[in-house]
């Protein structure tokens, strides 16, 4: 289920129980839900190889909205 895909990403982005939880919260927020749907992927993939995870939120969010990653 979710747990394997979650795990997969933090492996292959290196990220601490904590930075997935924020890049989890950071893809709730923008209505990307299942870590299964292309969308997360491609998001994660942004935000990971970016390196962004250290910007507030809202920053974050509104740069993901920039990028047209996420509805704005």
């Amino acid at each position: 289920m979710e747990d394997k895909d979650l795990l997969e990403i933090s492996v292959k982005y290196g990220l601490s129980s904590e930075r997935l939880s924020k890049l989890v919260d950071v893809l709730y927020q923008a209505g990307i839900k299942s870590p299964e749907s292309p969308e997360f992927e491609e998001v994660s993939k942004y935000v990971c190889e970016n390196d962004l995870l250290d910007m507030p939120m809202e920053d974050l969010l509104e740069e993901l909205k920039r990028k047209k990653l996420i509805a704005g």
